[in-house]
């Protein structure tokens, strides 16, 4: 089965109902839950596999969603560290993001998560959004600045059961 066609059956599945089974080891359900998305602009062209053409900016909505927790280094120190990284992306608006996002939630084990948290940078689209999706389960909200860190967030981790160190 393709990819596209296996993710079709799956948000028709989770439009039926049924919710995907989670993806993730004992190990991981004990770190904090991290979603963070943004849109960027991207270059296309009008002409399919050609060069020509004037370029037409479009938007693609990014997601990640990742557990936090760390390691230790062969000196010892504590380092951070992202496990089960996974990405959601689509051409197209916050609304075509959301039934992308609401299915990786699941499946990385959103319900069961000791600690979720929501990093954005500001955008009122991505906040409508989190509070839509995750307002249930989500404990910690935060604002990115410009920087694009979550060193400057680490009170917001530090809120959950398990911190990890920066």
């Amino acid at each position: 089965m393709k990819a596209m066609e296996q993710l079709e059956q799956e948000l028709a599945l989770l439009n039926s109902g049924i919710e995907p089974s989670e993806e993730r080891s004992p190990e991981l359900k004990q770190m904090p839950l991290i979603i963070g998305a943004d849109g960027v602009m991207v270059p296309m062209r009008p002409l399919e596999k050609t060069p020509k053409g004037k370029t037409i900016w479009r938007e693609v909505k990014v997601a990640i969603l990742t557990r936090l927790g760390y390691r230790l280094s062969c000196t010892g120190k504590q380092i951070s560290r992202l496990y089960h990284r996974r990405m959601v992306a689509i051409l197209g608006d916050i609304d075509s993001l959301r039934p992308l996002l609401w299915l990786e939630a699941l499946r990385q084990g959103l319900k069961t998560a000791e600690c979720v948290v929501a990093l954005c940078d500001g955008g009122r689209g991505f906040w409508r959004l989190y509070h839509e999706c995750f307002g249930n389960w989500a404990r910690e909200w935060g604002r990115l600045s410009h920087r694009y860190t979550l060193s400057g967030h680490q009170s917001l981790v530090q809120a959950c059961p398990i911190s990890p160190l920066f």
